[in-house]
Formats: C-alpha cells, structure tokens, sequence
C-alpha cells in the first residue's frame, strides 16, 4: 500500500481491512453493520441515537457508536452509525482535512492527509 491510499487500522486488530464505500454525501465518519465489524474484532461502543432525515422527507433513527481507529498513522476518535443493509460507508467527516482526487481511468482512490 501506498502512504497516500486510505487504510483504517482497529486496534487491537491491526493488518485487518475493511472496505468502505466513499460517500461524500455522508456527513459523518463511517456507516456499517456494527455485527459485522464486531465480528471482526473492533471494539464498539454505544454513544446514543440519531435522527435521520431521509431524501423523502421521513425520518429514522440509527444507533451511534464511538471506536478508535488508525487514520494515516494517527489514532482517531470516530462514530460509527449502525446500518444493517447495503455497503459500509466512509463518510465525509472522516475525509474533512483531506484532499481525495479520483478519475474515470483510475481504479484506486487516493486520500492524501493536508
């Protein structure tokens, strides 16, 4: 891996990949199904409940999180909004601070920390 390409590392299961889908239309920092990270060995723990409004209009709750997690070197504090279907998603909050550049003929995203 290159130093610019996006790793998240969960202590204390460092080597362990995830794969997220950037969604920059996600304003906080990662979504996933908690079972399945919990599987994985990260380490969770509630933080409370959230209000979600929809593009129709209704509104739903998610469960919150709270997990640290090595970003770029650098341990971080970060939340994780439980969902239960679709692809984990790495949101905006967690990319704040950075510079993402991607083109149709690239295959790899590359995230480089400012």
């Amino acid at each position: 891996m290159r130093a610019s390409t996006p790793w998240l590392e969960v202590p204390p299961v460092v080597g362990t990949a995830t794969e997220f889908v950037l969604d920059s239309g996600f304003d906080d920092d990662l979504a996933a199904d908690t079972r399945q990270l919990r599987s994985r060995g990260w380490q969770l723990h509630p933080i409370g409940v959230r209000p979600l409004k929809l593009a129709d209009g209704s509104t739903i709750s998610y469960r919150l999180f709270g997990t640290s997690i090595s970003w770029f070197g650098a341990v971080r504090e970060v939340t994780v909004t439980d969902k239960t279907s679709g692809d984990p998603l790495l949101g905006y909050g967690l990319l704040r601070g950075t510079r993402v550049r991607f083109g149709a003929e690239i295959v790899e995203i590359e995230v480089d920390p400012r």
